[in-house]
């Protein structure tokens, strides 16, 4: 699939700021569409920093129901599918109970794949993955074990991923109730991990011109009582990250500025469709 302009511009922010700041990807922004993609930063120093009351931030749940109450309101955008991503590192010990409650009987949980790459430079030293799936309720779990002598040092990245099926894209209370459940089950090995949710989203090309004209993410922006921070922006795709005082969640940038929540829209114009993807507290495509 080729890209476009703006999604190049993103993407080479993206490994930027990826080497400024190992989490996240920070992402320029201007207001207006225009035929080459251009940047412009609209941040709002003045709210910078968390609320004053922290015990009154909105959790995941929360947030998730007010996203999800967004896209319905459309009636024209539909949604594909989700993903919640949890992650973080540990030590061997911990990994070996996790690998103990992964093969007990009840966890459903099936080891799908181990492997043992070696490293081109350094042939004496091993990278170890294993990957744990389970099908319930039409939604995929899986767990990958990935232990890397060259960055890990003694530790063991785990990321938890749960994601719908094109069967199953309601986040409802029973969503909501499970998302408890297996929050509390990962802090239970890993405490305070990374956390990602990405929707996905499907419109016709009358929904990106809205995007622009409109300026539909910003106004949700609002709507969440935040604002919108930067804006990548071409004749085909759209990009726009903001930040919502609110929520719980949020990146870290290493100039203390701070965003949670990234929006993108991309125009098919010869199919008549636009895909949108949300995430909070960024897009993470890659884990």
């Amino acid at each position: 699939m080729v890209k476009s302009k703006g999604e190049i511009i993103a993407g080479i922010a993206i490994i930027f700021c990826l080497f400024l700041y190992p989490t996240i990807a920070q992402w320029t922004s201007m207001p207006h569409i225009m035929t080459v993609a251009q940047t412009m930063d609209t941040s709002h120093p003045e709210y910078e920093g968390s609320p004053e009351d922290e015990d009154n931030l909105l959790g995941t749940v929360d947030v998730v129901q007010q996203v999800d109450s967004m896209i319905n309101l459309h009636h024209d955008l539909h949604l594909t599918d989700w993903k919640v991503v949890w992650r973080g590192s540990t030590d061997t010990e911990t990994v070996t109970q996790l690998e103990q409650a992964l093969q007990a009987t009840d966890s459903s949980f099936t080891l799908d794949k181990e492997e043992q790459l070696t490293h081109q430079e350094h042939p004496e030293q091993i990278t170890e993955l294993k990957s744990w799936e389970k099908e319930v309720n039409g939604t995929t779990h899986k767990i990958n074990l990935i232990n890397d002598p060259q960055k890990s040092h003694h530790q063991t990245k785990i990321i938890y991923t749960w994601s719908s099926s094109d069967r199953v894209t309601v986040m409802d209370q029973a969503w909501a109730e499970e998302y408890v459940e297996l929050e509390q089950w990962f802090q239970s090995f890993i405490q305070e991990p990374e956390q990602f949710i990405t929707w996905h989203a499907q419109s016709t090309n009358a929904f990106f011109r809205q995007a622009i004209e409109q300026n539909i993410f910003g106004q949700w922006m609002t709507e969440w009582q935040g604002y919108e921070k930067q804006i990548v922006t071409d004749e085909n795709f759209l990009s726009q990250t903001g930040y919502i005082p609110t929520w719980e969640n949020r990146v870290q940038m290493t100039d203390d500025s701070q965003f949670n929540i990234q929006m993108s829209a991309r125009q098919n114009t010869l199919e008549d469709q636009t895909f949108v993807t949300i995430g909070y507290p960024l897009i993470l495509q890659e884990h």
